[in-house]
């Protein structure tokens, strides 16, 4: 258990920035070991309140089934270049998000 929740602790540090929106963000993202397992467990390293947490995982894990969907049905082409621009879009938020909350902390 040490060595999951370890795992847990390393991938927690993005979502612990923006707890419910880095939570949701991190579950959203269709790769493996970034499920709703994995965000209950960061969660709970957290300290997230459960309802909180739950709500998290449940609008992440929606997410992820539609992003899924839509790459599937949109085909390969289609899906890698979808995939490129997803990366983009979230790299753009994430510095945004940064931004945001760094000039809401100086005030």
């Amino acid at each position: 258990m040490d060595l999951l929740f370890e795992r847990a602790r390393r991938k927690a540090a993005p979502v612990e920035e923006f707890q419910w929106l880095g939570l949701m963000l991190f579950v959203a993202v269709p790769f493996p070991g970034t499920g709703a397992w994995t965000g209950a467990i960061i969660a709970s390293v957290l300290g997230m309140p459960f309802w909180s947490g739950l709500s998290a995982n449940f609008v992440g894990v929606v997410l992820a089934g539609l992003l899924v969907n839509l790459l599937m049905n949109l085909g390969l082409k289609y899906a890698i270049g979808t995939g490129v621009l997803l990366f983009i879009v979230s790299t753009v938020m994430w510095g945004a998000l940064r931004g945001v909350k760094k000039s809401l902390n100086t005030k």
